[in-house]
């Protein structure tokens, strides 16, 4: 079972903290970091490799909830801008990575991941408690 599956079935079971949302297709989870306050994730909940071997019903139905998910993000953080991943090269599995953007940030206007570039990162600095992913989670959940 890939990661992405691992991380659908625990949403499943009610036995992740960092849930945000079920929708027909995918879980709407928060980001297990907060470099980007507000980072998230959606998940397929089925184990497809590429968006192409969907079918365009499932594929059309995906990309609204996906921008409900990422309409739900702006509202609750007024980010000016979402950068969305959806690369699948290390995780075969479909999901997208969800990352608002804000103006003060050290790399405005770069890459997301010129952050893990510089230097002085240190990931774990940003590293999401339970707590946190709770908090976090209960406030996007409001503005779904």
């Amino acid at each position: 079972m890939c990661g992405v599956c691992k991380r659908v079935e625990s949403s499943l079971a009610q036995n992740n903290p960092y849930f945000i949302h079920e929708f027909k297709h995918s879980i709407f989870v928060l980001g297990d970091h907060q470099v980007f306050k507000g980072y998230s994730l959606l998940l397929l909940k089925n184990h497809v490799r590429e968006l192409h071997d969907m079918n365009r019903e499932d594929y059309l139905e995906l990309s609204d909830e996906l921008m409900v998910a990422t309409n739900a993000i702006v509202k609750t953080f007024s980010c000016y801008k979402m950068n969305y991943q959806s690369l699948g090269n290390m995780v075969e599995h479909v999901h997208w990575h969800l990352l608002p953007r804000y103006r003060d940030e050290k790399h405005t206007g770069k890459a997301p991941w010129e952050y893990y570039m510089d230097p002085d990162f240190k990931e774990e600095e940003f590293r999401t408690t339970s707590e946190q992913a709770l908090s976090l989670s209960s406030q996007i959940k409001e503005n779904l």
